[in-house]
């Protein structure tokens, strides 16, 4: 698999399969599947050959997933401004199927986290049965901080061994995650200034952008749910305010999707917790006691058309959840959005 974006925080943050490689010139071309150009609904993508990866440097590589001018919203991924893809083994995943079209390739719950920023480094993974990826909370570079007892080593969860090892500067950290539904909560420890988390699942993705602050700070996220089930997550942090930006977005089928973005400022006693189910049909924001009010920003995207509903300065009272329900998805700035407090 190649997991790849269009900029250095994980911008259009994508995963796709290769299946050719060639030579064509001097350049390498990788042909490859990709998930949001299903064959069915765009077969001219991989009829007309536009369905590559050309590449002529480490820097210097593209894929269009518009190509040819036949189809439209897709992404220009570019090596040149700040794009980067790199290749996840399909061996990790030893037990399934080894072809794209494989069901137990498809039906895997392995999803990938991505973080990346100033300063930013994971230091702790942990579930909510005491077992944990590290023997310690801090930043590492050695894989003897790896959890090696059976007793409290985390299964599921594997960090990418980047080339050349741990050391030096890193583009991010990257780990896989096999989280079946009824799995624990996973508890991440994130230390930086500023940084980009990307939780990306088959037609889910998860986003928090954490704003910059004068010195590193440590947060605390917690991911819910899996690939097939409701996802949320939920931050709080030890700085005296900050920033973040929650970001669901799931695909209602191929070229449609959904999405929600929650952004306020919280402090060290706050917690900011944004859920949604596996229907997006609601959302739900809950905090603690020093929320004023979030701001709210939810879309859907079908038939080539983009609708959205702002609302700003939604208060959410200490230990209460709002709950957000649209009353139609695909006419937005139009329909009623009920407020339900729980």
């Amino acid at each position: 698999m190649l997991s790849l974006s269009n900029g250095v925080f994980g911008d259009a943050a994508h995963t796709i399969i290769p299946y050719r490689a060639d030579m064509v010139g001097s350049s390498r071309v990788l042909h490859v599947w990709d998930p949001n150009r299903p064959y069915d609904a765009f077969g001219e993508h991989y009829d007309g050959d536009h369905n590559k990866i050309v590449i002529n440097g480490p820097t210097s590589w593209t894929y269009d997933q518009n190509a040819g001018g036949i189809f439209t919203g897709g992404h220009l991924y570019d090596g040149s401004n700040n794009g980067w893809f790199f290749a996840i083994p399909t061996s990790l995943e030893l037990h399934k199927g080894r072809q794209p079209i494989s069901a137990g390739f498809i039906l895997t719950g392995l999803t990938t986290l991505f973080v990346s920023g100033v300063g930013a480094a994971v230091t702790q993974i942990e579930d909510d049965n005491g077992r944990r990826l590290y023997t310690s909370d801090k930043k590492h570079r050695s894989r003897g901080d790896l959890e090696t007892s059976s007793e409290r080593r985390l299964t599921g969860v594997a960090p990418w061994p980047w080339p050349g090892g741990l050391r030096g500067d890193l583009p991010g950290e990257l780990f896989f995650l096999e989280r079946p539904p009824g799995s624990s909560p996973l508890n991440v420890s994130v230390q930086g200034e500023e940084y980009h988390l990307v939780h990306l699942s088959s037609g889910h993705l998860t986003e928090l952008h954490a704003g910059r602050t004068a010195s590193p700070v440590k947060d605390s996220i917690r991911l819910e749910g899996s690939a097939d089930d409701s996802q949320s997550i939920g931050v709080s942090t030890r700085a005296s305010r900050r920033q973040f930006d929650v970001h669901h977005l799931r695909q209602d089928h191929p070229g449609a999707w959904r999405s929600a973005r929650v952004s306020n400022a919280i402090g060290a006693k706050d917690r900011l917790h944004v859920g949604t189910p596996l229907t997006f049909d609601v959302v739900e924001i809950s905090g603690t006691t020093e929320h004023s009010g979030v701001e709210v920003e939810l879309s859907r995207y079908g038939d080539g058309e983009l609708s959205t509903h702002r609302a700003t300065s939604k208060h959410v009272p200490a230990g209460r959840t709002l709950r957000l329900v649209p009353s139609s998805w695909e006419g937005l700035p139009r329909a009623r959005v009920d407020q339900q407090l729980m």
